[in-house]
């Protein structure tokens, strides 16, 4: 079992339709970037880190794990840079905002209440 409850993927969307884009998404659940691309259409991803089907028992590691490691911090690192950031909690969530260095336009997500706030 997992410490934070996974996010419902409806209450990403509607923060991120509150919040306004333009949107890159970073996912490892291919349901969810295919859930929020029905309503952002114009969302940015990539497909350099792997995503998986949707199973919150399974985790992404593949076995070049130096080059899954600098790409995955290097995604994380340009995510802390955008002008507006939305994020779950928990461990990846929090360095993008680490990174970034200030929580000014930053909103998250808490998976268990399914609510999001500014920080």
């Amino acid at each position: 079992a997992k410490e934070i409850a996974p996010v419902d993927y409806q209450s990403v969307i509607e923060a991120a339709a509150f919040i306004g884009g333009p949107f890159f998404v970073q996912t490892d659940e291919q349901e969810f970037l295919e859930a929020f691309l029905k309503s952002h259409p114009n969302t940015g991803y990539t497909d350099e880190l792997p995503r998986i089907r949707r199973n919150h028992d399974r985790y992404v590691m593949p076995t070049d794990r130096s080059t899954f490691a600098l790409k995955f911090n290097a995604m994380l690192w340009a995510l802390g840079q955008a002008k507006k950031l939305l994020v779950t909690t928990g461990n990846t969530g929090i360095w993008p905002v680490l990174y970034r260095g200030h929580t000014s336009n930053v909103w998250q997500i808490h998976g268990q209440h399914e609510q999001w706030r500014q920080l």
